[in-house]
């Protein structure tokens, strides 16, 4: 598994523990690195992950509702909601360079992984419907964003990699 791979695995995590736990991102953070074995390249891809997807939910999700058929947020999974939030971030984010079929491929991926047997084909008719409705404003030679003004910025204000640990709270 590649190390993108596993940091998108460990922001669905992540980001499901911030939904249930009611504690803060950079609490879960703390305890979730203690206990994982990961490179600092991949635990600051999952930290910007996560913490991308947390601060623009409410886009995030709006974005999702309008591809839904017949279904609204409230009715999906839980951790299909997660993924597509996770894959939705990863297309619109100027800040991270990676071509919309690898998303929608790891998407998938992860839908099988932690989802239900119906999650892969759901995330993926999503993911693509998204895609085909939003052609225009990628690039088929490069799979990017081909119009700046036209892509969505999604740029969270991330700190360093070193800050991505923080000390625990005081208990």
């Amino acid at each position: 598994m590649s190390s993108r791979s596993r940091g998108r695995q460990f922001a669905v995590q992540m980001i499901y523990q911030f939904e249930f736990s009611g504690d803060t991102l950079d609490h879960i953070l703390h305890h979730f690195w203690r206990n994982i074995d990961a490179d600092q390249t991949t635990r600051a891809f999952s930290s910007q992950l996560a913490r991308g997807v947390i601060e623009q939910r409410t886009e995030l999700d709006l974005e999702i509702n309008g591809y839904l058929k017949n279904w609204t947020l409230d009715r999906i999974a839980t951790l299909d909601r997660i993924i597509l939030e996770l894959a939705l971030f990863e297309l619109l984010a100027k800040n991270i360079e990676v071509p919309w079929k690898v998303v929608i491929d790891e998407a998938v991926t992860l839908a099988k992984m932690f989802g239900t047997d119906k999650s892969p084909t759901f995330i993926n008719g999503v993911l693509h419907a998204w895609c085909a409705r939003n052609s225009d404003g990628f690039n088929a030679a490069t799979d990017t964003p081909a119009n700046e003004a036209e892509a969505v910025s999604i740029e969270p204000d991330l700190p360093s990699v070193e800050a991505e640990l923080p000390k625990p709270p005081a208990e």
